[in-house]
């Protein structure tokens, strides 16, 4: 049992200091991104851009949009050096609401690295998806602003007729005029 013992000891301590050895030796690989432009909507394209920094080169590429994969071309061919970032993208259009998206970089090792997840939301400003609301809009609220352009030329109409010098109200044109013809009174028939 003492020789398990000091076999187990023995093993945590080399373990222990051959960690950071066995961790330097490794290669460092990352993969981030972006999406740009950050807001928008469905009518515009957007870009998404992967940077990958590893020591061995990728031989794969790929954004993944909703649960789709799409790959990615490299911004620079004549860069081989991907120890300092070597960046992917891939344009498109993106659909009305949240767009979930991450990026994954398989190397020639086959190794596969993945980056967060992010999201972006797109508005649907300028493709109506109900033409009837656009009819209606049509329909109902350009002739409210002709009617309301109509009153208020009628109203600055009737101020003009009034701001004349010697202008008599409708009672003042009454008493000036008593022959003006009234409305003839109804006759009352018997029978």
């Amino acid at each position: 049992m003492k020789s398990y013992v000091c076999f187990l000891a023995v093993f945590a301590f080399a373990a222990v200091l051959l960690a950071p050895i066995a961790r330097s030796a490794a290669p460092v690989t990352t993969v981030s991104g972006y999406v740009t432009p950050t807001t928008g909507d469905v009518n515009d394209q957007y870009v998404f851009v992967m940077k990958y920094t590893g020591a061995v080169p990728i031989s794969a590429a790929t954004v993944h949009i909703n649960g789709e994969a799409h790959p990615m071309t490299e911004v620079d061919p004549d860069d081989h050096n991907a120890t300092n970032g070597k960046d992917y993208e891939y344009k498109t259009s993106l659909a009305q609401g949240a767009n979930v998206y991450f990026f994954e970089a398989v190397d020639a090792n086959s190794n596969s690295t993945i980056s967060s997840t992010y999201a972006i939301s797109v508005d649907n400003w300028f493709n109506f998806a109900h033409t009837d609301i656009v009819v209606l809009l049509i329909v109902l609220v350009i002739p409210l602003l002709y009617a309301v352009y109509l009153l208020r030329r009628t109203a600055k109409a009737i101020e003009r007729l009034g701001d004349q010098p010697g202008a008599k109200s409708g009672a003042e044109r009454k008493a000036a005029n008593p022959e003006e013809p009234k409305a003839a009174p109804e006759e009352k028939k018997d029978g």
